[in-house]
């Protein structure tokens, strides 16, 4: 594994205004199912960037193969696809994790990359070299992974699944419960209580401290607010914006209409900054896959469809201003 700063500016632009580099500004960020607000700090990529975190990402896809219990930012994966692995289950337990970008630590971070290929430590100046990637092009100055990096989720996905996909996936394995992880959101699930009475003595208590035991021991800590425990019997379960009743149907909630029409909103208005694309594309693909197509009865759902429409135009100018520094930069050939 070789993972230089001189292999990712590879025929890019030497041009001061063209270099790779990241708009860094604040983005207060609205919650309306919770009515709360906080302020995000957003690194927006230029066009070189993109080119460098894209051969970042290919980097991480081509050596580490994803943990198989994470179902975002990964091929094959979704909202959707996270949520059939629990149909047919009644207890749900649901987590969040409380600021995971900035939680990454950037020691554990370059150990996690080792466990994926332990030949590569052995080489030279690995170490040295990861470490300046990481800090120049992946890592916050606040600390902890960059907000809008195009390549931040396969580095969460990364971290996490060494640190906690793992020992938590095992120790589910070992009780009988589902495991899955969407990015930050951590899904459980069961066909008895979790856990159930045994010999007379109830182990829920026991079961869910080993789970919260496991996820702080990554260093991370849970979201207590958004925390869930809930039973299917009572009512739908919302598993990252996809409704599941008692009998397995799956179905958008109407609150995750206007979630994914403040998210489109919002990545028109940072120039698809924040939400990064991927995020924006794994929220229309719950609405596409659920509703099977694209048929809006009302007029609300009619302008979340134009909302998309604009964001696509707006994607596409991006992408072409990128082919485009990539084509500035290539040397030309000496004519003969």
């Amino acid at each position: 594994m070789h993972l230089s700063v001189s292999m990712l500016m590879r025929d890019l632009p030497h041009e001061p205004e063209r270099q790779p580099k990241f708009r860094r500004f604040i983005l207060e960020d609205w919650n309306p199912l919770s009515g709360h607000g906080k302020q995000r700090i957003i690194y927006a990529p230029n066009p070189a960037m993109r080119i460098v975190h894209k051969r970042i990402r290919m980097h991480l896809l081509d050596r580490c193969p994803p943990s198989p219990y994470a179902t975002g930012s990964v091929r094959g994966g979704s909202t959707l696809v996270n949520a059939k692995r629990h149909k047919g289950n009644r207890f749900f337990l649901l987590y969040d994790i409380r600021s995971a970008y900035p939680s990454v630590d950037l020691e554990k971070l370059i150990w996690c990359l080792a466990q994926c290929d332990p030949r590569a430590v052995s080489t030279g100046d690995w170490y040295c070299e990861v470490e300046e990637v990481l800090t120049r092009f992946v890592m916050a100055e606040e600390g902890g992974l960059m907000t809008g990096a195009p390549s931040s989720p396969a580095w969460f996905n990364l971290y996490a699944g060494v640190l906690i996909d793992i020992p938590l996936g095992a120790y589910c394995l070992k009780h009988g419960l589902t495991y899955t992880r969407y990015l930050d959101d951590i899904t459980i699930s069961s066909l008895k209580p979790i856990g159930h009475r045994v010999n007379g003595k109830r182990k829920s208590r026991k079961i869910r401290d080993g789970i919260r035991a496991i996820i702080e021991s990554s260093g991370m800590a849970i979201h207590d607010e958004k925390a869930l425990a809930h039973d299917i019997m009572r009512g739908p379960v919302v598993i990252n914006g996809i409704g599941m009743d008692r009998d397995g149907r799956m179905f958008v909630p109407r609150h995750f209409f206007h979630r994914v029409k403040n998210a489109l909103r919002s990545a028109l208005r940072t120039a698809g900054a924040y939400p990064p694309p991927a995020i924006v594309n794994g929220l229309m693909s719950v609405i596409r896959a659920v509703t099977r197509r694209y048929v809006f009865a009302t007029r609300g759902q009619q302008k979340l469809l134009d909302l998309h429409r604009k964001w696509k135009w707006r994607q596409d100018l991006i992408r072409n201003a990128t082919r485009k520094a990539t084509k500035k930069s290539k040397p030309k050939k000496a004519r003969r």
